[in-house]
């Protein structure tokens, strides 16, 4: 242009406005374009997140619909730890509702759903509400039953959500009865 400037066409502005956009709705998290002032900082990078569970007390979706699905399987107790409105909409059969774990009333309700239980207990906490790296209350619960000393407690891994992971792959489904 006349000021010795480059001109940016329709696409180039669109795609910056979209980075600006991810920027601020993840708070540079996750979005692979970091904060821009801290960029200029040569700042290191977050540290991973160090889960509270080893790979082993992981169970993925097929495996925990083959255990739902089986009647010989035992009855494993089956937890579900997020939000009452997608516990209604469609939960994992038989699992019991205790309520968002990232809160001291849901963290209460689990204490309570686990009285009496023996600590060596098939255990499977859930949520889905969320995609896995950002769900807040997989994590607290799976500590808590830690510190409560449940040794067979498991999370069930929803990498994206419920829908996705579950309900679109055909896995059973029960809904809450009004």
């Amino acid at each position: 242009n006349q000021f010795g400037k480059p001109r940016l066409g329709v696409a180039s502005s669109l795609a910056i406005s979209i980075a600006a956009i991810a920027m601020t709705s993840c708070g540079g998290r996750g979005s692979g374009l970091g904060n821009p002032a801290k960029a200029q900082t040569n700042s290191p990078p977050a540290p991973e997140r160090v889960e509270p569970w080893t790979t082993d007390r992981l169970v993925q979706a097929d495996e925990l619909a083959k255990i739902v699905s089986n009647p010989t399987a035992g009855n494993p107790l089956i937890l579900y730890v997020g939000p009452a409105v997608l516990y209604r909409r469609g939960h994992i059969p038989g699992a019991k509702y205790v309520g968002p774990a990232s809160e001291l009333d849901g963290l209460n309700a689990l204490k309570t759903a686990v009285q009496g239980v023996g600590k060596d207990t098939q255990i499977f906490v859930y949520c889905g509400c969320c995609p896995w790296n950002v769900c807040p209350n997989v994590r607290p619960a799976f500590t808590k039953l830690q510190e409560l000393g449940f040794t067979n407690a498991k999370v069930l891994h929803l990498p994206n959500n419920m829908r996705q992971n579950w309900v679109n792959k055909g896995y059973p489904v029960e809904k809450e009865k009004q």
